[in-house]
């Protein structure tokens, strides 16, 4: 598929009520699920439904009385999570298992680091900022992924903001800090639009040299 994800929302409500999304994660292409869901809110509960067959709910979202996802449980290709907040901004989550994942932000509220509480022996993701530079909104999601695609499709569905950043992201890797890294790419060529919303970046391995280009289409108002 040609995007990572496409939401589609009703009017000018806030929320969308459709989403396609696919991945792009460890598994090969072939393996790769594309989903195309329906959005349905009932009380603390959030249903995404498979379009093609409204008897398959994918994903089952639970809300905390501050309105933020407090688990999700899903089928085979959608990992059961628990998440855990501070203040109001997401901390911790929890995969079905022993593993439990921590985000870390420095103290301009960018997230650095989301990835094993060990990040010398456990896989995290570590971000990296131009702190002359800001954007009055951004969205990156296309570093290499584990598993977690039910992380993910709550990160495409919007449910975690303070994981987007508040200055200019230029670097992203996956692994452990003191080994091989799975993903290590530079961001740079940062395109923006007359508000400040960040559209469109470059990705490569060497500032400069460009392996390919992410462009963001911002819902129209």
């Amino acid at each position: 598929h040609p995007y990572l994800f496409v939401k589609t929302y009703n009017g000018f409500k806030k929320h969308p009520n459709e989403i396609s999304a696919s991945f792009f994660n460890e598994l090969p292409p072939t393996d790769l699920v594309h989903f195309n869901l329906r959005i349905v809110k009932k009380g603390s509960w959030i249903y995404l439904i498979n379009k093609d067959n409204p008897a398959d709910t994918s994903l089952f979202v639970k809300l905390n009385g501050h309105n933020r996802v407090e688990s999700c449980y899903g089928d085979k290709n959608l990992s059961d999570q628990q998440f855990y907040y501070k203040g109001n901004r997401l901390v911790a989550a929890g995969l079905k298992g022993n593993r439990r994942d921590t985000c870390i932000y420095d103290q301009y509220k960018n997230i650095t680091y989301l990835g094993s509480a060990n990040p010398l022996i456990g896989d995290g993701y570590s971000f990296t900022y131009d702190y002359a530079r800001m954007a009055t909104q951004q969205f990156y999601m296309d570093e290499l992924k584990r598993l977690d695609n039910g992380f993910t499709l709550l990160c495409y569905l919007g449910f975690f903001p303070e994981l987007n950043p508040v200055h200019i992201r230029t670097h992203v890797d996956l692994g452990p800090q003191n080994g091989f890294k799975y993903w290590n790419k530079n961001i740079f060529n940062h395109q923006f639009d007359s508000e400040g919303k960040l559209t469109k970046y470059d990705v490569g391995f060497t500032t400069g040299i460009i392996e390919y280009t992410m462009t963001i289409r911002w819902r129209e108002h």
